[in-house]
């Protein structure tokens, strides 16, 4: 991209999957809103010297993401930003970054973070199922990743890094069904599909629709092997073509809301 760009647009390069690298001129101080979502085979990203904030969902769904630039200038990251980039283990937040925000980095479960010294602002849930998070140089437990999912098993959990108490094992009556995928569906809505079939939806409020972009849809990879759905209260809709093509669900289980 030529050094005098000023503006990416929007979703400009969404579903992009063949593309692999980017390299992101400092004069483009926003990225905005799901910039490079779902560009399934982009490995690495270079953001030059200037660019300021990074839009919300500007790089979710980039499942093979290993290696990301940050500039110094980077203050704020936004909601989903990173969300879903499995393959992303280390990223150095510059210590001017002031704001993360909502499951900026929810589901990197292979990501080591450490938090930036500047940093004012941190939204809900923003490393939830990251491998750890280190701050003021201790390593925090990612315990939220057990309470948001329902089970101790979701992510692996390297054996240097800290697992759940025993205790906590101790009170599950029998063991969950191992999960196969997890991921988000709305801004505060949760799937998770175990080694069964099961594909569950939680949280609150509505699912985002998947009309214009299917290939989006989080579970397409694994329709497939969904053969049951229950939707749990507190969710609010279905989205649009959010189980097109599932073809072997045989029930499902909606809730009163």
């Amino acid at each position: 991209l030529p050094e005098m760009l000023k503006k990416i647009g929007h979703h400009s390069f969404i579903n992009c999957t063949e593309l692999t690298e980017i390299a992101i001129p400092g004069g483009v101080r926003c990225l905005d809103e799901g910039v490079f979502k779902n560009c399934s085979h982009l490995r690495r990203v270079e953001l030059g010297s200037g660019v300021q904030e990074l839009g919300e969902s500007a790089f979710e769904g980039c499942e093979r993401l290993e290696t990301v630039q940050l500039p110094s200038t980077l203050k704020k990251i936004g909601a989903y930003a990173f969300s879903e980039c499995m393959e992303l283990r280390s990223i150095q937040l510059p210590d001017a970054l002031e704001e993360i925000d909502d499951w900026a980095f929810a589901f990197c479960k292979k990501l080591a973070v450490k938090k930036p010294a500047g940093l004012k602002v941190e939204g809900e849930k923003a490393y939830c199922g990251c491998r750890s998070v280190m701050e003021a140089g201790v390593l925090s437990e990612t315990r939220i990743v057990a309470e948001s999912m329902g089970s101790e098993d979701v992510f692996e959990t390297p054996s240097t890094q800290p697992v759940m108490p025993m205790e906590f094992k101790e009170t599950m009556e029998t063991p969950k069904a191992k999960n196969v995928a997890s991921g988000t569906c709305g801004k505060n809505l949760i799937w998770n599909l175990d080694e069964n079939g099961l594909l569950e939806i939680e949280g609150t409020g509505e699912m985002q629709n998947y009309a214009l972009f299917f290939s989006s849809v989080p579970w397409k990879a694994y329709r497939n092997k969904i053969w049951r759905v229950v939707i749990k209260p507190g969710v609010a809709s279905i989205g649009t073509a959010a189980f097109l093509e599932c073809k072997n669900i045989q029930s499902v289980q909606i809730s009163d809301t």
